[in-house]
């Protein structure tokens, strides 16, 4: 029987995808999940999860742009991935999950990167996760190598 799974949603830089792509997993700490507490915050209902899980998709494409070393304006690199449901929430940090150990390509769902660079958005605003380009665990080689900065 396998271990229940919930979806989590990863910034990660370019190297990070190379990394996951070669050698199969890469080390993470934290993604976002539509947990109980972020539904709550936005005002949503335990039925509202397709909702939820976009918010937590938006809140990890913020986070993905201080994941790399370019600066603003820049690409944002987000994983959707089913770990494990022994991830922690964070504390005062709504839908913020700490993963334990690494992300191993085998729980990736899919990868969204920008077409291109974009800006942050403005304060109490979330990510427009619209342009983010979807790519298949298949393709999480070419994902590492697009787009070029």
């Amino acid at each position: 029987m396998q271990a229940a799974a919930v979806r989590v949603y990863i910034p990660v830089s370019a190297a990070d995808l190379l990394l996951l792509s070669q050698q199969g997993n890469v080390p993470v700490e934290r993604g976002w999940s539509a947990t109980e507490a972020l539904l709550q915050v936005y005002g949503l209902e335990a039925d509202d999860l397709d909702m939820g899980e976009a918010i937590a998709m938006a809140l990890a494409a913020g986070a993905s742009r201080s994941a790399g070393s370019e600066p603003a304006p820049s690409f944002r690199r987000v994983v959707a991935a089913d770990v494990a449901d022994d991830c922690t929430e964070v504390p005062d940090e709504p839908g913020t999950v700490l993963i334990p150990g690494s992300l191993a390509l085998s729980q990736v769902v899919s990868v969204h990167i920008d077409a291109t660079p974009t800006r942050p958005p403005q304060p109490d605003e979330l990510e427009d996760v619209a342009q983010l380009q979807w790519f298949d665990v298949a393709e999480v080689a070419d994902a590492a190598q697009a787009p070029e900065a």
